[in-house]
């Protein structure tokens, strides 16, 4: 069968991390992309679900928390360093 050649347009840091977790799977980014290539046709689409990432339960309430906290005026941690720090001192 004949190839033909596409090229793609990644961030280099995405290219890098995707060649390790392939090489740990045997495979290489060729590989991978054409595997993709070959479940859309078997599937007639993305052989996956895109959707928007919706935030848990947890996530919710803690957001709701953090709100209450800025309307009664209570300090927190500055930055996200310092929220986990404080965090890990919770759990120690």
């Amino acid at each position: 069968m004949r190839t033909a050649i596409i090229q793609i347009k990644t961030e280099s840091d995405t290219k890098e991390k995707c060649a390790k977790l392939f090489e740990a799977l045997g495979i290489n980014i060729s590989d991978a992309v054409n595997m993709f290539l070959k479940q859309s046709l078997l599937r007639g689409g993305l052989p996956f679900e895109v959707v928007m990432p919706q935030p848990n339960k947890y996530t919710l309430e803690a957001a709701d928390e953090v709100r209450e906290q800025i309307k009664s005026g209570e300090k927190g941690a500055k930055d996200a360093r310092n929220f986990f720090t404080e965090l890990d001192s919770l759990e120690a």
